[in-house]
């Protein structure tokens, strides 16, 4: 972490947000942020599911057989074993439709919204091994007041150019589309498993805002394998990006992403895995398609143009509901600094420690007999982690004839991983609560957090003219 000038200390961010409303919010396989990737995350922490498979989203078929996992737990809590019933019931209903009204203006000008949504999603089993599901989104907006955030958590919206626009009660409305879709073929227990799609994505064991591929990215197509045994779970996937330059602009397709992972069930309460990734484009390299061949040993075989990094991830549950991750990240060492003890040397990585805490689960563990139904399950999880990005981590010099930037960890212009910019950490505690939960009336959680981030330009005083952003490489003379 750099300490020269140009840092900059962003005050404790405190955000409360309804991440669930009424049942006619569909559950859609297609979206890792969708309500149905909450409860297997407080299941997963409850012990109830085992470790789950890194890369999201999930094909239909798996996810049923998840819920359907924890219908029949013995374990499961009666309110846990309800809760996934009506889930179940909701991905096999074939059509949702939801319509959907939000205001994140951060301006006083007058106006009834900021956006309003009509989002339909059909989804269902073709055949025991085949399911699908498709999503699309009609959004009016009004653009003018923006679409306000918190800093550094990424936008929902997917939203590409359109000329379309209505005047309509004396304000100018945007007209925009967005979709969303997959394919899985296998079986539900994930033996084997392929999917392919468009739409966003989650790798590694932190659901939110992790390092590897984090849920707030923009959308990329992909395509995925995975096989689930016993003593491990392999990954394999392509990501198809969008490439920008270096400043962000411009859109062109051509820029891919190669990752595989694999994880080892050392015991039932320890995991440790290794994962890869390589980018690159304006070219297909079948070489990266071969899945038992380290994507470094490849490029170097192909001259050493792409971008490609490894890393490390552990899990740990010595309580159940007690849930310790960690995940290292490297981009680029100096592997001779290090082993000769010289630890002032290059370090473009990125790093996250973290735990995540069910209450619920803590309670029923200290008491005999299974789960019981309780007030003391209105304090669902509680998550808390620490995310540092070294200087550089995903920028990468452009080493091809085009503008347009194939290495850098980027898709459309924003980071594919953590939405944090280089040279910067971050402390981030997160709540859910329940509030409501009748499967007659729905479904009402509380989502309450907080993050302390730092950010600090490390090209301040050294390079003249750089912002220290993921598009400043850190390279004199480029």
């Amino acid at each position: 972490m750099s300490s020269g000038a140009g840092r900059a200390r962003l005050p404790l961010l405190a955000c409360l947000a309804l991440v669930a409303a009424a049942p006619l919010r569909a559950q859609t396989v297609t979206d890792p942020t969708d309500i149905l990737y909450t409860e297997l995350e407080v299941w997963e922490a409850k012990g109830l599911l085992g470790r789950l498979p890194a890369l999201q989203p999930y094909p239909l078929q798996m996810v049923r057989h998840l819920l359907a996992a924890v219908v029949d737990n013995a374990e499961a809590s009666p309110t846990d074993r309800q809760r996934a019933a009506w889930l179940l019931a909701q991905v096999d209903t074939p059509l949702h439709l939801t319509l959907r009204l939000e205001d994140r203006s951060a301006t006083n000008q007058a106006g009834p919204f900021v956006k309003a949504v009509i989002d339909p999603t059909l989804q269902g089993m073709v055949t025991s091994w085949l399911g699908g599901a498709a999503r699309f989104q009609l959004m009016g907006l009004r653009l003018d007041d923006g679409l306000a955030l918190p800093a550094y958590r990424g936008a929902p919206e997917d939203l590409v150019y359109d000329d379309a626009y209505l005047d309509l009660l004396g304000q100018t409305v945007q007209l925009r589309q967005a979709s969303y879709g997959s394919f899985g073929v296998g079986d539900g227990a994930g033996e084997l498993l392929f999917q392919l799609g468009l739409g966003r994505h989650r790798a590694g064991p932190f659901w939110h805002n992790g390092i590897v591929v984090g849920q707030q990215a923009p959308q990329a197509g992909w395509f995925s394998l995975v096989m689930r045994q016993p003593f491990f779970t392999a990954h394999v996937a392509l990501y198809e990006l969008g490439a920008t330059n270096d400043a962000g602009e411009g859109r062109a397709a051509g820029k891919h992403l190669h990752l595989h992972a694999i994880d080892f069930h050392l015991a039932p309460w320890l995991d440790v895995g290794a994962f890869e990734s390589v980018v690159y484009g304006d070219r297909i390299e079948l070489l990266y398609f071969i899945p038992v061949v380290t994507y470094f040993h490849s490029q170097g075989l192909t001259g050493f143009t792409d971008n490609s990094l490894v890393g490390l991830d552990a899990r740990a549950a010595p309580l159940t509901g007690l849930d310790l991750k960690a995940v290292l990240y490297v981009d680029d060492t100096s592997f001779n600094d290090v082993a000769r003890l010289r630890f002032d040397t290059k370090y473009k990585l990125a790093a996250q420690l973290g735990v995540a805490l069910s209450p619920a689960a803590l309670v029923d563990g200290a008491t005999a007999g299974p789960a019981r139904a309780g007030a003391h399950e209105a304090f669902r999880l509680v998550t808390f982690d620490y995310t540092a990005v070294m200087p550089y981590m995903y920028t990468h010099i452009n080493s091809g004839d085009s503008e347009l930037n194939f290495e850098s960890y980027t898709n459309a212009g924003q980071s594919f991983g953590p939405a944090l910019p280089p040279n910067a950490d971050r402390l981030q505690l997160r709540a859910l609560f329940r509030a409501l939960d009748d499967v007659d009336t729905g479904l009402l959680d509380l989502d309450v957090g907080a993050a302390l981030i730092r950010h600090g330009n490390a090209s301040a005083g050294i390079i003249p003219g750089r912002d220290g952003s993921i598009f400043d490489d850190g390279y004199l003379g480029d």
